[in-house]
């Protein structure tokens, strides 16, 4: 008996030291850990995302937002730094990267969207690298992920919810880890999570929140009504220990250590890198316009039920979780428990808030995909085989198809159509068709990035942006008192007979429609300059007006 303690004292002697360093190893490759998919369904699902964010970027005309984003990357070339306006509500973060596509890949929001499409991707790989906490409803979460049309349509936009969305799985994935192994690693990832979140958009308050309000409402329901499986993390929660010793994060100074690191970066996206202060105390005030914006009118107001219709016409398996929440929160495991409770909380929140655009939903259908993933997991355990696992195989491959097809339907053809509630306020084909002209013009004529171009709209975006080259290009209302010299003109079609009554020259005049929700417009083409891109049968207007076939389409 002796010899045998004696032979274990020097193994339990070494365990400390051997966690150490295996939380050393893992605190230094843990990046490279979380990149790796586990199984081969899961680097299909990986491949999916990779091909359906990445494709084709240029085909789709820069959205309202992007061109607003795109003059804030321009901001910092001409600064120096993201200057901080609290009433933009988004962080600096995603700007940066925006600035450094820019830097790499060249100009264009082909270059922009890339960012996105790779963190979207990214999404569904960190999904997958639940699977070590959470089994196989890990693969079912992230191809919910890979072919979700929402995540598919807004990872080909460049605009900040899906870096939101991946600080969150990253915070998620780390928290999964801490409350289940502990160790450097796991504080790592939680802190970048926040980094990411808190930089990136204002909005992380309900997230964190949310997380907060679903952890508590977890212990309390486990002390009432245990969940089925028994694990560690019952037993903590039970027992009133719902926090890890703080040995098992790897040492004492780990937590403060992390905290001091996150504040640093976080202080320092805001100020510009410590050159902006004002950035910083911006940051605070931008709460108080979000909670006017949010809860005041904005343009942007929807039902309590919108996020419903929209699940009902693209996301089944999330509204099927949804549906089924109350029964997977009594007979489900606890990790199905607390997704369900997170999912259905931000859900429900995000209803409550009256300023709602349809890119949110992004915000809670990636905790219900969970969810949804766990239901699969627990259907498939309980019917074991035969003719109704076979059947539920069938429905599953079946769903995801239908979901890809909506995904790729929606992304690479009906990507401008109006009746599309994905589609909000994005600027139709007409737009890249006039900048097509103004830059084969400059090809041929490199002096052409002085042309004098006159827009007259009312609302211009997104060419503030576009034509941020052209040197002379003037942006104002229209108004009778303007001299209208400009060898482009922009202009709503409201103001039309007002504008074509004034000019001094002929001009050729083609449609020019911005994008939904906003009334048609005319883009004028002086003749002189812009003949070899028009036919002598397209509309001229000017003081020796002729007649004409129609517009140019």
């Amino acid at each position: 008996m002796k010899k045998r303690q004696a032979q274990k004292t020097p193994a339990a002697a070494a365990a400390p030291t051997e966690v150490r360093a295996r939380n050393d190893i893992g605190f230094r490759l843990a990046i490279g850990r979380i990149m790796q998919p586990a199984s081969m369904q899961v680097r299909l699902a990986v491949v999916f995302a990779f091909v359906s964010r990445l494709l084709f970027l240029d085909w789709k005309a820069p959205h309202f937002d992007e061109s607003i984003n795109g003059h804030f990357v321009d901001q910092i070339w001409i600064n120096g730094f993201f200057r901080y306006d609290p009433t933009n509500f988004h962080g600096p973060l995603y700007f940066y990267l925006l600035h450094l596509a820019e830097l790499l890949l060249g100009r264009g929001v082909e270059s922009f969207r890339f960012v996105t499409g790779l963190l979207s991707v990214g999404c569904v790989i960190l999904a997958a690298r639940h699977e070590r906490y959470l089994g196989r409803a890990a693969h079912g979460a992230a191809w919910v992920l890979a072919l979700s049309p929402a995540f598919v349509f807004y990872g080909r936009y460049a605009i900040h919810e899906t870096l939101l969305v991946f600080g969150q799985l990253l915070f998620s994935l780390g928290f999964l880890r801490w409350r289940s192994e502990g160790g450097r690693a796991a504080v790592a990832w939680m802190a970048a999570g926040v980094v990411i979140a808190v930089t990136t958009k204002e909005t992380f308050f309900i997230f964190f929140g949310t997380w907060a309000i679903a952890w508590g409402l977890l212990a309390w329901s486990e002390r009432l009504l245990p969940s089925r499986l028994t694990t560690r993390l019952t037993a903590r929660l039970t027992a009133r220990e719902p926090w890890p010793s703080a040995r098992s994060v790897g040492g004492e100074n780990v937590w403060l250590w992390a905290s001091a690191l996150s504040a640093v970066a976080i202080l320092a996206f805001f100020s510009g890198f410590f050159v902006y202060p004002k950035g910083v105390s911006d940051g605070f005030a931008a709460f108080a316009f979000w909670a006017k914006t949010g809860a005041g009118e904005s343009g942007h107001e929807k039902p309590f039920f919108y996020w419903l219709d929209l699940l009902w016409r693209y996301e089944w398996p999330v509204l099927l979780t949804l549906l089924l929440a109350p029964l997977m929160w009594f007979r489900g495991s606890i990790w199905m428990r607390f997704f369900t409770l997170v999912g259905v909380g931000l859900w429900l929140a995000y209803s409550l808030i009256p300023y709602k655009t349809p890119w949110c939903i992004l915000a809670f259908v990636w905790p219900l995909a969970f969810s949804f993933g766990f239901l699969l997991s627990e259907i498939r355990q309980k019917l074991g085989s035969g003719i109704l696992r076979r059947g539920l195989v069938v429905i599953g491959v079946v769903s995801l198809a239908v979901s890809a097809w909506t995904a790729v339907r929606l992304s690479f053809r009906d990507y401008e159509r109006m009746n599309e509630p994905y589609v909000y306020v994005q600027t139709t084909h007409d737009v890249p068709k006039v900048m097509w002209i103004l830059e084969e013009r400059v090809k041929r004529e490199p002096e052409a990035r002085t042309l004098r171009i006159q827009v007259v709209h009312r609302e211009s975006w997104p060419f503030p942006w576009l034509l941020a080259r052209f040197s002379r290009a003037e942006f104002t209302v229209w108004n009778p008192k303007i001299l209208l010299h400009g060898e482009v003109i922009l202009a709503d079609a409201a103001d039309a007979q007002e504008i074509e009554a004034k000019l001094t020259r002929r001009y050729y005049r083609t449609r020019l429609h911005l994008r939904d929700s906003y009334g048609p417009g005319y883009a004028y083409f002086e003749v002189s300059g812009f003949a070899p891109w028009f036919s002598a049968s397209d509309l001229q207007v000017g003081p020796r007006r002729t007649s004409s076939v129609g517009d140019v389409q």
